[in-house]
């Protein structure tokens, strides 16, 4: 199955439209989901009969902007559920029966490495974006080509340009489409790339192994401590029991032999140093606010290196 998506940003304008024609003519498309197309629902049914769809759905513009449109070969079978302004709830009936949701652009980033320029966006849209697509299971598909998906087609300093659109996906869809690609094409008329996602359905073997490899890991998950044997050589059960023999444990192996402050310096003294005293100073040097910054930016925003559990976006 190949599909495409695309904030046309209006789909009257003739670039558009020259550029939407070239597209089915390279793509045998199976769907094609447009958003930003500022025209009517009348309109859109003149546009898919000219493209030769066998079926469609749009949402109406409101004003001079958003606009939505669906459109689908004959053989799919496409029960419409539910839609607003900013998306359509599509029941797509291949083999079997899969829900998918064709929205309009995010308008929203996952991380600060998604935009290029300008002023920095907003922390917690972030956040809750992310915690949406967390809380929803969904997973960006990733893409080959141009990573940034929206440029403002402003020239030097004035540029700026951010990943807005993506194909997500849920754990049903990547186990049933282990092949999924997403490709970024061309921007063409538009400020947004248009993308393209191919399907290819997981066989019979590969899906046994995820069969497989998804109960070891249930079976995995049932296995756990039943006795612990202490120092003393006493058979331990119970959860209470068993907690404070493991902590014995390794409060032991990490404790110091009460060695005292003398035989401490006496091994220190024995280790040689690698460190030249140039690179010592370098290390004693006291840290600029510029380099905590810099370090905390660089670490990747969806880890959280404290104990607060904070993400590293939060920052």
């Amino acid at each position: 199955m190949i599909g495409l998506s695309w904030n046309i940003r209006r789909l009257r304008n003739p670039h558009a439209f020259m550029a939407l024609s070239r597209l089915l003519k390279k793509h045998s498309l199976d769907f094609i989901f447009l958003s930003e197309t500022k025209v009517f629902r009348r309109k859109a049914t003149s546009i898919k009969e000219l493209f030769r769809f066998g079926d469609g759905f749009s949402v109406d513009c409101k004003g001079r902007s958003g606009g939505l449109m669906l459109l689908w070969k004959k053989d799919l079978l496409v029960t419409i559920l539910y839609f607003s302004v900013g998306h359509i709830d599509a029941s797509i009936q291949m083999d079997d029966r899969f829900t998918w949701r064709f929205s309009g652009d995010f308008n929203e980033l996952l991380c600060m490495n998604e935009k290029v320029g300008g002023s920095e966006k907003s922390i917690l849209g972030m956040i809750w974006f992310r915690q949406a697509t967390d809380d929803c299971d969904l997973t960006d598909l990733g893409c080959s080509g141009p990573y940034l998906t929206w440029i403002n087609k402003r020239d030097g300093k004035g540029n700026v340009q951010e990943r807005l659109d993506r194909f997500l996906a849920n754990t049903c869809l990547r186990d049933k489409f282990g092949q999924a690609r997403v490709e970024h094409l061309g921007f063409n008329s538009s400020n947004h790339h248009y993308i393209l996602l191919r399907l290819n359905r997981v066989s019979n073997s590969q899906s046994s192994r995820g069969n497989f490899h998804a109960k070891a890991t249930i079976r995995k998950k049932k296995n756990f401590i039943k006795k612990l044997t202490d120092d003393s050589g006493n058979v331990q059960s119970g959860e209470d029991s068993l907690a404070h023999v493991i902590q014995e444990y390794f409060s032991t192996i990490f404790k110091s032999s009460n060695l005292s402050p003398q035989d401490i310096r006496k091994a220190i003294d024995g280790i040689n140093s690698g460190l030249s005293e140039n690179k010592r100073d370098i290390l004693n040097v006291v840290f600029t606010p510029n380099e905590v910054r810099l370090a905390i930016f660089n670490l990747n925003p969806t880890k959280a290196p404290g104990m607060d559990g904070f993400h590293t976006v939060v920052f």
